[in-house]
Order: C-alpha cells, then structure tokens, then sequence
C-alpha cells in the first residue's frame, strides 16, 4: 500500500502541535510573570521578584495610643524633596491571615516626575505582600523588584520605584504578637514617609469579634464589603510624622475573617490559565484528528499511461486486416454481452471500442 505525499506535511504539523503543547504546559507550570493584575479593591498579588523578610516581632503591642505624633527634630529624612498628594492608610487584623494587614494608598502630585524612586518605613519583621502601580482601569501592576535595609533595630526601610502611574499601592503582614486566646490588644505605627497634603486611616473590626476599639477613637464609618470600619481624615502630615494607635477586641476562634484569597478578585493570571487550558485541549484535539488522518494507509492510485494515444486507424484499411487485428486483441464480435479489460491499465473494455478509453493503447 502506498501512502499520499502529503501525509510527510501532516506529520510535520503534528510534530509541531505537540511541541506548542508541551511550551504551553511548560507555561502553565512556570514561575508567575512580575507583572499582575486584580482590582483594585482587593489586596495586591505578590510579584515573583519581591523578597520578604521571615522575621516576626511584638513590638507593637509597646506603642502608645497617642494618635498623630510629629516627627523628631533629628529624625531622618527618607525622601528629601518628595511629596505626596495623598496617603490612605487601612489596618485590617485577621483579615486573611492570622496577622494584620496594611494596605498604604498612595496618590503623587501631578508635578511629580516619573520614574520616581521613594522609600518608606515597614515594622521590623514584617512582611512585605506587594509594592504595585494602580491602573487607570483599577488594576494593579508590579514594577522593579523592591530593595530591603534591614539594618536599623526598629524598623526596615524599603526602596521602591513608580514607573508609570500616580496611584501606588504598598501591602505589608506583620505579627503585633496576637493572644488567640480571647482578646486581642495591640498598637499600630505608621511612618509618613514624606511631606502628605492629606492622610487618612481606617481601621477594619474582624469577623466574629466583639468589644472592638481604637484608642485614640475614630469615627464609624460604613462599607459595602460586609465589614465594620472606624476612620478618620488626619489633614497634612510631614515627612516623618508617625500614627500611634492601639486596636483591641475579643474573638472567640484564631481563624480569620476570609479564607485566603477569597477576599480578592479573579487575577489575569488565574483568567490566563484558564485560557491556555482551553487551547491545550483544543490543540490536542485537532492534532490526535490530524495524525489519525495522516497515518491511516491511503489506497494506491490506479496508474494511468503516460504515451500518447495511437492514432486512429487509416481510411481504406482492409476490414480482413481489421478483422484480424480484432482476433489478435482477444475481442468475440458475438459475445458483445462479455466483459473484456485493458491488457495495459486493467481498465474495462467497451464491446466496439479499438482503443482503451483510459490509457489509449491498442486492443492488442
């Protein structure tokens, strides 16, 4: 049997499918690109590129609830000559993990000339979640990896990098040392980390928790995302300023108020997957039909003749000379009925036919 010489082609495609296929997989099972997306209202995904220290530390639960505190005289400076418009700081204990989480909004002047590189301060040990621009349509994007000092005993210093976008979001986890026990009663400390036209706070009551207070007090304040919040607008703060406040209620479980992840919005990443599945099983599929087709034996052609057709007989030949050549080519005038086959290609005869209608030779 002999098989089409294009089925060499379809086992080329083949070939090439199942490669796309395993760079695809390979994709699927890679590390996470650096560049994210979630909405906005969701906590930032951590980029691939982000270090983060491992260290925990109670020192919050020494902070005072002395509300806005201005910065020492001879307190360093962490951005001489940056400013920001606004700085949204939102404290969320126990949100998603057994820790509190904060989330720092921050919105540059217009002035501001990007790329801008600007530092902040994060409680020692804590962990830093995700340095992220803000998009216009409210997704988050991550720039350069951040840059760690760890060398100061009260506190870490991180440097960033804006890129492209005004709006920046910074999240961090740290352990206030939480007594899962029953009550919870610790201090949260904020570093301004350069000159604000206006700062505010808020400050998110966990679920299943009772006897929530925030000294010094701030006002309630509604949401639509289910939780209860208390918070206020503190005006213009400089560089350096700190916010001392202490947080306490009582829980009766060390669960947190959402599983992890579910607070947040589906990622590009998880839509991208799902995509790239979608197309693995689509490529599988054309290429088990396309090598089904192309290795399956393909029935031989029937050859055909590659002379030229005799010429028909000449007028005035003998109908003796004619009679004879009949004999000779095996062809009964009496048995028209009879089937007889072309001796050069096989095909089939007609009863009056001299020459073979397929290939043209000669009845004999």
């Amino acid at each position: 049997m002999l098989c089409r010489p294009t089925n060499l082609l379809n086992r080329s495609l083949v070939a090439a499918i199942m490669i796309a296929v395993f760079v695809v997989m390979l994709g699927l099972s890679g590390p996470a690109e650096a560049e994210t997306t979630t909405t906005a209202t969701g906590t930032v995904p951590t980029a691939t590129n982000q270090a983060a220290s491992t260290e925990t530390t109670s020192a919050s639960t020494e902070v005072p609830a002395a509300g806005v505190v201005k910065k020492p005289a001879d307190a360093e400076e962490l951005n001489p000559g940056v400013s920001f418009d606004e700085v949204d700081l939102q404290v969320w204990p126990e949100y998603d993990q057994p820790g509190v989480l904060i989330l720092v909004d921050i919105r540059l002047p217009e002035e501001a000339t990007l790329p801008l590189t600007f530092r902040f301060a994060i409680p020692k040990g804590a962990q830093l979640h995700g340095v992220a621009e803000v998009r216009p349509d409210g997704t988050f994007t991550h720039g350069p990896a951040p840059q760690f000092d760890r060398s100061r005993p009260d506190k870490d210093i991180v440097t960033a990098e804006v890129q492209t976008s005004r709006n920046v979001r910074l999240e961090w986890y740290y352990d206030p040392g939480l007594d899962v026990a029953g009550q919870r009663d610790f201090g949260v400390l904020y570093e301004v980390p350069a000159d604000a036209g206006e700062v505010g706070l808020s400050v998110q009551q966990p679920a299943r928790s009772s006897g929530f207070t925030v000294s010094p007090s701030l006002s309630p304040s509604t949401s639509q995302d289910g939780f209860a919040y208390v918070g206020e607008v503190l005006g213009a703060l400089g560089a350096g300023d700190q916010l001392q406040y202490r947080v306490s209620y009582s829980k009766p479980d060390g669960n947190p108020s959402v599983e992890p992840d579910t607070g947040d919005a589906p990622s590009s990443d998880t839509n991208r997957n799902s995509i790239l599945i979608v197309l693995v099983i689509l490529i599988v599929g054309v290429g088990g039909f396309v090598a089904h087709r192309s290795l399956r034996p393909q029935p031989a052609g029937r050859p055909r003749a590659r002379g030229r057709r005799p010429p028909p007989p000449r007028r005035g030949a003998s109908s003796s000379g004619g009679r004879s050549r009949a004999r000779a080519g095996g062809v009964s005038r009496s048995g028209a009925g009879t089937s007889r086959f072309c001796t050069h290609c096989g095909a089939e005869l007609t009863p009056d036919g001299r020459f073979c209608a397929e290939c043209g030779a000669g009845r004999g």
